[in-house]
């Protein structure tokens, strides 16, 4: 396996994903967290196998590099990997009490802002666990500044 940074305008989009992410929260958390872990791409073609929505947040936020991890496959195993990679997604659960905590944790420092969560999700999740959690009701206000102050940085960045 081969880790490179590499130009975003390279790469291709695997183009039978039958997986539809939300680019939309994948893009809040690249803001928030950044990159943590390689897009899966194939050395041949450069064509994404896992990592295609994340491909299209960081387009949408103007990226112009990211971290890649090469492989080279043929077309029957980039396959399988785009499909095992969807599908082991879709067999994951959580410990329930472990989400609740660190949600719980977050919420405790307003700063959820970047888990994926929505409010409304981190309420109905909580509801009825042992100690009872209110989120602050201006939460949303807060994630739209943070995200606003992202954008800024960014700009200044360019």
């Amino acid at each position: 396996m081969e880790f490179k940074k590499v130009k975003i305008d390279e790469l291709k989009e695997y183009p039978d994903n039958p997986r539809v992410g939300d680019v939309r929260r994948i893009a809040d958390s690249l803001m928030k967290n950044g990159q943590y872990r390689p897009l899966t791409v194939n050395k041949k073609d450069n064509v994404i196998l896992t990592g295609n929505h994340t491909y299209q947040a960081m387009k949408k936020l103007g990226w112009e590099d990211c971290l890649v991890s090469y492989i080279d496959v043929d077309e029957e195993k980039a396959k399988k990997i785009v499909l095992v990679d969807n599908r082991l997604n879709d067999l994951a659960e959580y410990d329930q009490q472990l989400l609740n905590k660190m949600l719980k944790e977050l919420v405790e420092k307003n700063d959820i802002f970047g888990t994926g969560y929505e409010a409304n999700e981190i309420d109905k999740l909580l509801e009825g666990s042992e100690t009872e959690f209110a989120i602050p009701e201006n939460i949303e206000e807060e994630v739209d500044e943070e995200i606003n102050l992202t954008k800024q940085i960014e700009t200044i960045k360019e």
